[in-house]
């Protein structure tokens, strides 16, 4: 089964609708497919969407990605969250990188958010290494303009 951070469903009516993985937790489903969520919600035909593999990155790397994220943050140029709750009911206030969500993050101006992060003097770490570091995370970043 692919790691997905979203699926899509038929309501009991008809509609197909996206909806958030963690409305899986304690559904109960039949052997025709049919789930019935933990509000009493039943959804047929579910389709997992796969989420955007991630690379493991190294420290350095976390910290470079989750460094734009708080700038953007910070510059109000974030409009969702990246992070998501791990389990609410084992681990509360635990959240982790959702790379799902970082892949919709869009950077329209680069040099600041690399000035950003270099002002936090991370070890062997260049603006082309930070560059390369967010587009690896899946970031949207803005196209490089040619000189003529």
């Amino acid at each position: 089964m692919p790691s997905s951070a979203t699926f899509s469903a038929k309501t009991t009516l008809g509609d197909r609708q996206q909806y958030e993985i963690q409305k899986l937790n304690d559904a109960r489903s039949d052997s025709e497919g049919n789930v019935e969520l933990a509000n009493g919600q039943f959804l047929h035909q579910i389709e997992l969407i796969p989420a955007p593999a991630h690379y493991d990155f190294t420290l350095t790397q976390n910290q470079i990605v989750m460094a734009a994220i708080v700038f953007l943050q910070r510059e109000g140029l974030l409009e969702h969250q990246c992070y998501r709750s791990v389990d609410e009911k084992l681990l509360p206030g635990v959240k982790l990188l959702d790379y799902a969500q970082v892949a919709k993050v869009r950077i329209k101006r680069l040099k600041p958010v690399v000035r950003f992060i270099m002002e936090l003097k991370l070890p062997d770490v260049t603006e082309t290494f930070i560059r390369a570091t967010l587009k690896r995370a899946g970031m949207q970043l803005p196209r490089s303009r040619t000189r003529k």
